[in-house]
């Protein structure tokens, strides 16, 4: 499964906040539950909504790790730079 494919399923837009995309997949997964959609297609419907949330929730948290690196790095090179034209 690819970034795309997820957000197809789910009926989001690449762009949308993760806080958008926890709304729809709790939405779409209160639809399709077994207990409540009694659609024989309704568990693996569920199914591929839950693989899809997990992937792009997976994929933003690496997002967010990879962000807080580069930032204590760039953190660590402005302390180095600063160190050695003002002090």
């Amino acid at each position: 499964m690819n970034y795309t494919i997820a957000c197809e399923i789910l009926g989001v837009s690449e762009n949308d906040t993760l806080k958008d995309i926890t709304k729809k997949y709790r939405k779409l997964a209160r639809k399709y539950h077994p207990d409540i959609n009694k659609d024989k297609d309704a568990t693996e419907k569920t199914q591929q909504i839950n693989d899809a949330y997990d992937y792009i929730k997976k994929i933003s948290i690496q997002k967010i790790i990879q962000l807080n690196y580069h930032m204590k790095n760039l953190y660590q090179y402005v302390k180095k730079i600063l160190k050695l034209y003002f002090i």
